[in-house]
């Protein structure tokens, strides 16, 4: 585990902090800032304490698998369930997306340019790379067909 600073001081005790005092509540449990912050000790809103929130939403999701979805103007929620999958899902298609970024970089890299196990590896990705983002792909619409028939949130809204 990295001991990062942010502002001279290491972040590491305070994102553990929130781990133990708020790690376990039930899903759908909201927190307001001012919460966070008095655990924590820090000014609401500041820059330290975004990047503590930050690390400890990546923290929550890496090692709990519970989603920590931002609530304008109060703070933060513990996902429901169907969040959660929405949110999943939403992490897929981004990570699709930067796929297809990472292929087109490779792609439009001049092959004559190239030294030959460059260019051998360059091929390599691209037709490899093409089979797995269009498979990807079209697993990825179909999910979407079928998350978006359950959109509704939470709170009854359309």
């Amino acid at each position: 585990m990295t001991n990062t600073m942010i502002q001279g001081r290491p972040y590491e005790p305070q994102v553990r902090t929130l781990m133990k005092d708020f790690g376990d509540r039930p899903r759908g449990t909201e927190l307001t800032h001012e919460e966070i912050a008095a655990a924590v000790g820090e000014k609401p809103r500041s820059h330290r304490y975004r990047c503590l929130v930050q690390s400890w939403r990546r923290r929550l999701l890496k090692e709990k698998c519970i989603a920590l979805l931002s609530v304008r103007e109060v703070g933060y929620r513990f996902a429901l369930p169907d969040e959660q999958v929405r949110h999943g899902a939403g992490r897929v298609g981004a990570g699709i997306k930067q796929m297809r970024r990472g292929f087109t970089c490779v792609d439009y890299t001049p092959a004559a340019e190239l030294s030959t196990p460059m260019r051998e590896a360059q091929l390599h990705i691209i037709t490899t790379g093409r089979e797995l983002l269009r498979s990807a792909a079209g697993k990825h619409k179909e999910m979407n067909i079928k998350i978006g028939a359950t959109k509704a949130l939470p709170n009854g809204k359309e």
